[in-house]
């Protein structure tokens, strides 16, 4: 084969799978859709619409109107649309933060936005990011690729984001909050986060931005 058409990046919080996918997507001229804004959008609907998020039932049937739509602009990056409003600048909300775990268990809300990442994926050549992408959304991507990191190394780059966005924590409570999202994401029913079998594993503890880029680069090329 030439390129891979579809590339599946997976991994947990703060693992540097957003930024990797949108870097490599950038070079390979691709669509870049981190699968996460969803389920962040569907999140901030329930919550600012007033709708308990722990209301199982009113969470999916929201999930199943047509109200998410994804934009890509000219550098072929994915913006999050809730109707016609671009919700995406939002999407950091604390009220999403605390609720987004929980929504992105339900089994029906998981469902409805595979099948539109899905949808998603079968038009064009995309990098796509998230924490089920080559076991679940994409099992037959080209590429997949499964970052990830220690917790300490991970929340110490979540607590930097944080900072950079005028969020203060200490390191001791963001660190807290990446070991529990880590239990929650790979102890759901539906979709828990683990390597697909045939994914590339990269440990990003101690690589760049741009040498994790490289080496997704350097399996790109071997499939040539």
């Amino acid at each position: 084969m030439s390129r891979p058409n579809t590339i599946a990046i997976d991994g947990p919080v703060a693992s540097g799978k957003t930024s990797a996918g949108r870097m490599l997507a950038g070079k390979l001229g691709y669509r870049f859709l981190d699968t996460g804004l969803m389920y962040r959008a569907l999140t901030w609907a329930a919550v600012h619409n007033n709708i308990d998020p722990m209301d199982v039932d009113t969470v999916v049937r929201l999930a199943q109107e047509p109200i998410i739509n994804v934009h890509f602009d000219d550098s072929r990056v994915a913006s999050v649309y809730l109707g016609d409003w671009d919700a995406t600048p939002y999407l950091r909300d604390p009220d999403v933060e605390r609720h987004v775990s929980h929504v992105s268990r339900l089994a029906a809300v998981r469902k409805e936005l595979v099948r539109q990442q899905r949808v998603i994926a079968g038009s064009g050549s995309i990098v796509m990011a998230g924490r089920d992408i080559g076991t679940v959304v994409l099992t037959n991507a080209d590429l997949k690729i499964f970052l990830t990191a220690f917790a300490e190394v991970r929340a110490r780059r979540r607590s930097e984001e944080q900072s950079a966005m005028g969020q203060e924590a200490s390191f001791e409570e963001v660190l807290a909050e990446v070991q529990e999202r880590d239990f929650l994401d790979s102890q759901r029913r539906v979709g828990p986060l683990k390597p697909a079998e045939d994914a590339h594993i990269i440990h990003t503890d101690e690589l760049s931005l741009e040498q994790v880029v490289e080496w997704a680069m350097e399996l790109i090329e071997e499939m040539r």
